[in-house]
């Protein structure tokens, strides 16, 4: 509290952890974070190691002297770096859990804290790093000056920053403003680090996310009905199995549709890869929207990795795998999958029709600076065996809605494709 003098806030603390390590202690002098204790005589080394690791633990920014009953200074040994990682990621991530990020580890070497965590609370990364660069400031051993955080995403690192201490301090306290903390920073390409000797490891356990989400499917313009609709609810459940393996399975739950207008079909000499939507749709008020299993991993510093297998959604079903490469700080991206599916049975929970094809697309991601408008081009090869291009354009909202239009264009004529000569819609 303000006014409060440093004895009165640390020497409760001090006190404790000399009652609990039983040190004979003749006086003990507090002045700012200088925390001086006198003995009664020649403590053991045990004990002066005890009672240094149970303040430092507890203070961590106090500086400590011991004093035999002479006045003459005890050597006080230098913690091992295990037992500090401990103590101070203890703390760290007991701190980082306040803002709803998670730990995963932390070390210190040389004049350099390293922490790596997670988080789902901000959609940008400034936050979660200025919040989480104070609590390293708060609790990292005085004679560290760097900080390097990286960020994971679904056990993925996705950026990597260094900073240094006395900004981060001089944004804490009111002496410069975050745009100045930011003007020494180092951005480098994201990887997590090797194992460092007597690191503080988050033990690992195994997490789940549950929800439901409200969805529209839609058809605009048809000639049985200018709207074509669904509205459904979609409960999903998550399980993190280990570190990028993941198992997800959703369900389908009918609220209303007008599907039952939905008579006409074009006539095409297409496979009916998308336009038997109504037989999904009629084929029950509950249904298994996914269940699959994903392994996503790192493959050197911005190239990633990931494959799949099972009930990918309500209509298609196989095996896939997808490259990703992602340079550190750019607005673009480019992606290459390959995927096998079937096509599922409507009305079933895992029974297959015979159709089946081998897609893939190399796919250019690019976010504009503009209002997060997006924008995607892909060619490759689609379900019904055709190649061609897709472009899209959206736009995410503040509030998470995403809004948008696309279209495709493969080698199949207007005339072989039917109504529409190509496929195009919008998205909400």
């Amino acid at each position: 509290p303000e006014g409060e003098s440093p004895s009165a806030i640390l020497g409760p603390q001090v006190l404790d952890v000399l009652e609990l390590t039983r040190l004979d202690t003749q006086s003990v002098d507090i002045r700012d974070n200088q925390v001086t204790i006198r003995t009664a005589g020649s403590p053991s080394p045990e004990q002066v190691a005890r009672t240094a690791e149970m303040l430092a633990e507890r203070l961590p920014r106090a500086q400590l002297s011991i004093l035999d009953g002479t006045g003459m200074p005890v050597r006080i040994p230098e913690p091992s770096r295990e037992e500090g990682n401990r103590a101070e990621g203890e703390q760290i991530f007991n701190a980082l859990s306040v803002y709803g990020f998670e730990g995963r580890r932390y070390f210190v070497a040389r004049d350099q804290a390293t922490l790596v965590l997670t988080q789902s609370s901000y959609r940008q990364g400034a936050k979660p790093i200025g919040r989480a660069a104070r609590v390293l400031a708060n609790y990292a051993p005085p004679h560290v000056e760097f900080f390097t955080l990286i960020l994971m995403d679904n056990d993925l690192p996705t950026e990597k920053i260094t900073l240094l201490r006395k900004d981060v301090e001089k944004a804490a306290n009111g002496l410069g403003s975050a745009d100045e903390s930011w003007t020494n920073v180092v951005v480098d390409k994201p990887e997590e680090p090797p194992e460092a000797a007597g690191e503080h490891k988050a033990p690992w356990r195994m997490s789940y996310d549950v929800g439901a989400f409200p969805h529209l499917r839609q058809s605009l313009g048809g000639p049985d009905s200018f709207l074509l609709y669904q509205l459904y609810m979609e409960p999903t459940v998550s399980v993190r199995l280990f570190s990028g393996f993941r198992v997800e399975a959703s369900a389908g739950v009918n609220i209303v549709n007008n599907y039952e207008k939905f008579t006409y079909e074009a006539p095409s000499n297409m496979p009916r890869v998308r336009t038997r939507v109504r037989d999904y749709v009629k084929g029950g008020d509950i249904w298994v929207q996914s269940l699959h299993a994903d392994y996503a991993f790192p493959i050197i510093p911005e190239w990633y990795g990931a494959v799949s297998a099972g009930l990918f959604e309500q209509m298609y079903g196989g095996v896939a795998g997808e490259v990703l490469y992602r340079p550190q700080g750019a607005r673009w991206a480019l992606g290459l999958d390959v995927n096998h599916v079937w096509q599922r049975t409507p009305g079933e929970t895992a029974a297959f029709d015979p159709y089946h094809i081998t897609t893939g697309h190399l796919s250019y991601y690019h976010l504009t600076p503009y209002h997060d408008v997006y924008y995607t081009l892909s060619a490759g090869r689609y379900l019904a065996g055709d190649v061609g291009v897709t472009g899209v354009l959206g736009r995410r909202l503040e509030n998470g809605v995403e809004i948008g239009i696309w279209a495709t264009k493969t080698n199949v004529s207007a005339a072989e494709f039917g109504e529409g000569s190509f496929d195009k819609g919008m998205y909400v």
